[in-house]
């Protein structure tokens, strides 16, 4: 089937958008990991799946905007699509990304801070009665217990005497 070159290059400017996207999430992926630590097993395994999403991607603008049929051309698109987004922003997403989720995380534990502020409080009022109370129950415990432990063995002994 014959396709008209403005299609043709409507869909390669569909796929250097792709490529760009792929860019994208690749970044995001990036902040990801520069943000929780990951083991070399679990980075080949994003990537296996970040490979599979960019072929996803790929494939789903081909049935988009082509019917389905795959271009040579398509390919090149996707991957000078990614080149340009890579050449063009570098590592600014990346650090964008990390700035903005430790601006987003010290946000987060301030009103954690402010939530929790009545309850320290609270804490540090009823902690020296609480505490008074912990040792009272614990100096008799010990008492209750050698009660406990001496009834045991008187009944023990009747219960068990060897008869002669």
């Amino acid at each position: 089937m014959e396709i008209s070159t403005s299609a043709q290059l409507e869909f390669f400017l569909w796929c250097l958008l792709a490529g760009v996207t792929a860019g994208v999430l690749y970044d995001l992926l990036r902040i990801s990991r520069k943000m929780i630590k990951t083991h070399n097993t679990a980075v080949i395994i994003e990537d296996i799946i970040f490979l599979a999403g960019a072929a996803a991607l790929s494939f789903f603008v081909a049935f988009v905007k082509n019917s389905s049929e795959l271009r040579w051309y398509q390919f090149f698109g996707n991957i000078a699509g990614f080149a340009v987004y890579k050449v063009i922003a570098k590592d600014t997403l990346v650090d964008l990304g990390i700035k903005l989720l430790n601006i987003i995380t010290k946000i987060f534990l301030w009103m954690v801070k402010i939530i929790l502020f009545p309850v320290v409080v609270l804490c540090k009022i009823f902690r020296k009665p609480f505490m008074i109370v912990v040792w009272y129950v614990r100096k008799n415990a010990k008492k209750i217990t050698l009660k406990a432990n001496t009834r045991l063995k008187i009944t023990k002994n009747v219960l068990f005497r060897r008869k002669k």
